[in-house]
This record gives C-alpha cells, structure tokens and sequence, in this order.
C-alpha cells in the first residue's frame, strides 16, 4: 500500500515561508512517498524526491534536524508526563476515581521513551536525488501501542509544556527555554550534591593516583530528579533514572572502558544539547555541550581538593556555575572527564568564542542566555569565586526573551527560575 503527495501541489511560497528555516528544504521535494509492505515483514518505508542531489542532500540534513526537533517535543512532554505521574511527598495516595487517568500517564511515559529511542536510530540516507528512511515495525510491536499513545500525548502536552497563549512551539523557542530549564535542574542537583557531601563536585573522579576517571556529570546523577536516560531502543530493560544509571558505573574504572563505554550512549535528559547545535547523526550521540570552565579560581577548581560555598566570596547569582555552548565543535562525551580548561595563564582557550550566544547558569542556580555573549574581562568576572568584581546584572542577568515564560501556571517546577531581583 502506498500513499504519494505532490509537494509542489500542497505547499505554495507563501506557506514556506510559515515553515522553520531548517526544514523548509524538505518541503522542496517533487514528491513525497509513504510505502507499508506487509511481506514478509512489516515494514514502512518513507520517500521524498527531489529535482537534483544537491537537493536531496539539503532535505537529508532538514530530515535529520526534525527528528531532532522532534526529539525535543518528546523531552518536553515526557518531563511533563513523569511530574504528573510522580506523586509529592506528605500528599495521600491518588484515589480509585485517578486511577484510569495514572495508568494513562505510565504508559505514555513509556511509549514516549520508546519513540524517542526509536528516533534515536532511525536511519536516514541520500541516494542519488530521494532521501529514504524506513522503520521495522515487527520489531517494535510489542510496545507498539505504546509508541502510537506517545505520539498524541506529544502533541497534547508538548503544546500545553510549550505554550501557555497557544502559540506553537518552534525550533527557536526549543533552543532558548529547554536548555535554560536544564541547566538550572542541573544546577539544582548540584545543589543537592553539595548538601550532602558539604562541597561542590570535583572536575572529575578520580583514581587512588588522581588521575581523571569520570566526568562531574556523572558523579552527580543520584541527585537528579525529573530525568529520564535516552539512548538507542534495542528492546531491552529500560533505565529507570538517573540514579539507576549510576549504580550501572564502575567508579574505578576510566568513562572509556569496555564496560563504561558502553553507558555512553545512555544520556540523561538534561545533559542534551539543542537540536540545532548537536544535528542527528549518529556519531553525535552521547555528547554534550553542557560544560564547567575549570581553572584555578572558579567553583570547578582542580588545584583545591574540595570547593564549597564558603569558599565562595563573591555572590552566589554572579558566580559561574556552568555554561552551555552552541559550538558544536566544543561538545564532548558527557561521561568523559572533558570541560573547558583554563590555561596554565588562567586564560580561556583560543577555540572558545565569548562573543557568540551561550546560555549559564549560576551559583544560585538560575539561569541565563547571552544573547552577545560577554566580553572576556566580564565573563572572568562571573567565572572567579572570589574576585570581588562589580559587575553589570543586567549585562550578565539579561532579562527573558519574549516566549520564555509559555510554560503551565499550574506547574511552577516546569517554568524558568524568576526575574533577578533588580539593585
């Protein structure tokens, strides 16, 4: 059975126009083609042709940046989904008259991880002028159910997460307000570390020589809470959380090892970088852009042994915790003990460009995108503990751009940290 659709037909200039600049090539193709064939497997295959290879090049790539768009979607509703399903603590058992809709909630969290798994491997390839990706649904019909509920509870929550005035959520908006909510559930779980070990985690963990084993973003996933693991769907026992993940690490050995390495591609929630900045091929897959500027004088200090907020002088909401950078070429392994280093100098490295847009997040964990970046005497400002710099909030506190607060009233955990008290 096959279902064709003339492009061209459907989709007039003016309706372009309306279409996100990176998948706008794709709906440039002559045709596009929906094939089941239901012997001997049963299988759909996905088709779109277009004038020229150069084309079909530029649709594999738009291909690929909307499986990651939607990736995207799917984190969004599944954070929403696991806080609906999660009961808070001191609040009585939901009754029997809550139950059909809790069920409800188990199994879209469970279909929505299968999709996103199986997006996660979904092959796509360019042959001559038609790119073309097809999808084994034998394989997955188990939890096919499943994976068909995932699909209309994304477009339910990822609307109601994504926009409280209805408006719809595009790639622009993903980049800005997702990174910006995991870097401060980040920064929360650091937080928790902190108060249970009376410090900041170290840069890396260590050996009994002090040689860098595993990453920070490792150490600090028993603290996590709202996360749940991607990683490519092969059927197997899902990951139930962070902690869970954890517990699967051998802290003795280094983030490559044949037993580590192979928890590589398991990549908490939070740790994922923009669908625009980390596209979808597969070699990206368990990288990060989330990183620690690690030096002497910042919170990630490998000169002190421990770092804790007494060591902190300078204000909590203008000491740097974190960043997270839209230069792909800075993503690393999110296990790998890899962050930006300072120099022996305590310069920043030439390859890091402070006058493009990043996003931090402070001390006190709220946090920012810089829009312009920051010139380098401001940003060693932030980054220094104890430097006792005057600095301008509202160079290093910008104040939200317009649709960073489309999140539900009712769910104050799902929207940005408040406005910076102003002095």
């Amino acid at each position: 059975m096959s279902v064709g659709v003339n492009v061209s037909a459907v989709v007039k200039p003016d309706m372009l126009k309306e279409i996100p600049e990176g998948l706008q090539p794709l709906f440039k193709a002559k045709t596009w083609l929906a094939t089941l064939d239901l012997n001997p497997k049963t299988t759909l295959a996905i088709m779109a042709e277009f004038a020229t290879e150069e084309q079909a090049e530029d649709g594999l790539k738009a291909a690929q940046e909307g499986v990651q768009m939607l990736r995207g979607l799917i984190g969004n509703a599944l954070t929403f989904v696991e806080k609906k399903v999660k009961r808070e603590p001191g609040k009585p058992p939901q009754g029997i008259q809550e139950f059909p809709e809790a069920v409800g909630f188990v199994l879209a969290a469970a279909g929505l991880k299968q999709l996103d798994g199986i997006l996660g491997k979904l092959p796509i390839e360019v042959k001559g002028n038609t790119v073309r990706t097809s999808l084994d649904l034998d394989g997955i019909i188990p939890g096919g159910g499943l994976a068909l509920s995932a699909a209309v509870v994304t477009v339910t929550t990822g609307v109601s997460v994504a926009n409280a005035d209805r408006r719809p959520l595009t790639p622009g908006d993903y980049d800005w307000t997702q990174r910006e909510r995991n870097l401060s559930q980040i920064a929360r779980a650091i937080e928790k570390y902190h108060k249970d070990k009376g410090h900041y985690p170290p840069p890396a963990i260590l050996d009994k020589d002090g040689k860098p084993l595993l990453s920070w973003r490792v150490a600090i996933l028993p603290y996590m809470e709202n996360v749940y693991i991607e990683g490519p769907f092969d059927g197997g026992k899902p990951i139930n959380g962070p902690a869970e993940l954890y517990s699967m690490f051998k802290l003795n050995e280094p983030w490559d090892s044949p037993h580590n390495k192979k928890l590589i591609d398991k990549l908490p929630s939070v740790y994922r970088a923009a669908w625009s900045v980390i596209p979808y091929p597969q070699s990206s897959i368990g990288k990060t852009t989330t990183l620690a500027v690690v030096g002497k004088g910042a919170i990630f200090d490998p000169t002190k042994k421990t770092v804790g907020d007494g060591d902190v002088r300078d204000s909590l909401k203008e000491t740097l915790l974190l960043l997270s950078t839209e230069d792909p070429t800075q993503a690393v392994y999110w296990t790998k003990p890899a962050d930006i280093a300072l120099t022996a100098e305590g310069k920043l490295p030439a390859d890091f460009d402070l006058g493009k847009r990043f996003a931090v997040v402070y001390a006190d964990a709220s946090a920012h995108t810089l829009v312009n970046g920051l010139p380098e005497k401001v940003f060693m400002g932030i980054l220094t503990r104890a430097g006792k710099e005057k600095l301008d909030q509202k160079q290093i506190r910008p104040e939200p751009i317009k649709g960073q607060n489309d999140f539900p009233k009712e769910d104050p955990e799902l929207a940005p940290p408040p406005p910076a008290i102003k002095e």
